[in-house]
């Protein structure tokens, strides 16, 4: 999954965060580069660590709103 240390780990616009996030753990590394897929030479962005801890803070919110209902969530 890591490969060697001069590869450069990249994720894709399509990819799951799950995926993602597990490469970022499990090759150690803080930040991830989003490249178009068709072109990896094309950086769309990055992924960080604090990137994807947001975006699954905001997940369990709207799953927990979801669960409540409209009415018990103010």
């Amino acid at each position: 999954m890591c490969g060697r240390k001069q590869d450069v780990q990249v994720s894709y616009p399509d990819e799951a965060l799950h995926d993602a996030m597990a490469r970022i753990l499990k090759c150690g590394i803080g930040r991830l580069p989003v490249v178009d897929r068709n072109d990896a030479r094309r950086v769309l962005g990055y992924l960080g660590r604090g990137d994807i801890l947001a975006a699954r803070l905001r997940n369990l919110e709207e799953e927990e709103l979801r669960h409540r209902g409209p009415l018990l969530a103010a």
